[in-house]
């Protein structure tokens, strides 16, 4: 997807979900460019939480969105994933998304203490994980594009990361101790 039309889709997703009553959270491949990674991602990964996922998605319906399979959240350990498509106006592609959402206390802290960050192409705020918090999502996942990540990301901010933080998460979150370290 050309990132012109990822961003647009971005802004127009974010706006829907905050109308929706939903705090979202930036995550994933766009996060990581956010800190200074800059990577091809092909969808937008948002954070978020939510107490009835049924009405939740029942929301996102009426609004246009489409689930890839309907009432399925993919259990990741850390989050519950749901995957939907938002067809993109006067446009012949559709833009994936990517919900993320948990009931643990490490995720709603993530979400509560994000930094709002701009994006060239959105005009407006949006929140961003924290740059621990981006690390300690993709560690949780375990694939290798999130510990490629993880790796470069570590060596752009290797002074300024909080390691005690990441080393009380990662014990929390039962993550291989020092994993910031590579």
């Amino acid at each position: 997807m050309p990132p012109k039309l990822l961003l647009q889709a971005l802004g127009d997703i974010y706006d829907c979900v905050e109308a929706l009553g939903v705090s979202p959270v930036l995550a994933g491949g766009l996060a990581v460019s956010f800190w200074g990674h800059p990577r091809s991602t092909q969808d937008i990964d948002l954070a978020i939480l939510v107490e009835n996922k049924k009405h939740f998605e029942d929301e996102l319906t009426r609004l246009g969105l489409k689930a890839k399979k309907p009432g399925r959240w993919i259990d990741l350990g850390v989050v519950q994933v749901s995957q939907w498509t938002l067809s993109l106006e006067n446009q012949y592609i559709d833009c994936k998304i990517d919900f993320l959402t948990s009931d643990s206390a490490f995720h709603r802290e993530a979400i509560a203490h994000a930094p709002s960050a701009e994006f060239t192409g959105v005009d407006r705020e949006l929140k961003v994980l924290s740059l621990e918090d981006l690390l300690l999502f993709k560690a949780a996942s375990g694939r290798m594009i999130d510990l490629a990540d993880i790796r470069s990301l570590c060596e752009i901010h290797h002074e300024a990361l909080d390691v005690d933080y990441l080393a009380s998460k990662s014990q929390e979150l039962k993550l291989p101790p020092e994993f910031w370290k590579g």
